[in-house]
């Protein structure tokens, strides 16, 4: 087994990219892309075996840059994983991965496949306005989201302890849209001054921190436990405010 990062692959990728101005001021792109990696090359047994990646981007832009524009986008990326492990329980008769489940029951050595999904949505619309020589303003909204999921399967005549391999649907499932505005003011040729407002709000649905929890161990327990709160707290909405006053050197 090698650090799939670090080994030797076979990859095929194709991507295609394209631009179009159908008339001024108006500029659309779409981008296309496929990878295949392959790490059976390094005769790995356990560990990552391949993955698969698909994304779709485009975008359209309207407007003059040096006066009012805007611009819309949208990205969608489909992600899979496939491994393969070795479970090698007490006593580990049979590490190897070719070897039949030994042990048990339930079997204590055997063999067994994961295929990880992740699909990936996101989108936004912007806005740059120059209504005078000192004025500007830029606004901006996204929305994102993740769908992540877990399947795994056990080599034939494997004997698995209830409830079994059972798949994950929230693996890192995640909701984001953002919002920002902002107002630049030109006060001269050194001094710039900005005030904005930002709002996000996040929500997150992952089998690790979903119905948060903490127990402390039952009596008599030596060791000492405490709850720190992290991971407690994901979902959030977030109201930000700022002003920024910018100053350039010049000779």
């Amino acid at each position: 087994m090698q650090r799939f990062d670090l080994a030797s692959v076979n990859q095929q990728l194709a991507k295609v990219v394209l631009d179009y101005t159908p008339m001024p001021m108006l500029d659309l792109g779409l981008e296309l892309l496929y990878k295949h990696n392959d790490w059976t090359v390094n005769s790995n047994t356990v560990g990552r075996q391949k993955d698969d990646r698909q994304e779709v981007y485009a975008n359209i832009g309207w407007g003059d840059a040096k006066a009012f524009r805007v611009m819309l986008f949208a990205d969608v990326e489909f992600a899979e994983y496939d491994s393969t492990h070795r479970t090698c329980g007490a006593p580990c008769t049979s590490p190897n991965p070719s070897a039949p489940p030994s042990g048990g029951p339930p079997s204590a050595n055997f063999t067994w496949t994961g295929t990880d999904k992740d699909h990936s949505y996101l989108a936004g619309l912007g806005m740059d306005w120059l209504p005078t020589e000192r004025w500007k303003a830029n606004s901006s909204l996204t929305w994102g989201k993740t769908n992540g999921s877990a399947d795994f399967a056990a080599q034939s005549g494997t004997v698995i302890a209830a409830p079994g391999l059972v798949p994950i649907k929230n693996f890192d499932n995640t909701r984001t849209t953002t919002f920002n505005s902002r107002v630049t003011y030109k006060f001269s040729s050194n001094w710039d001054f900005t005030g904005g407002y930002a709002y996000q709000r996040f929500r997150l649905s992952d089998i690790a921190f979903d119905n948060y929890g903490y127990v402390v161990p039952a009596a008599p327990a030596t060791q000492t436990s405490y709850a720190s709160g992290l991971y407690a707290f994901n979902n959030y909405i977030s109201n930000t405010v700022y002003f920024v006053a910018t100053y350039k050197f010049s000779k």
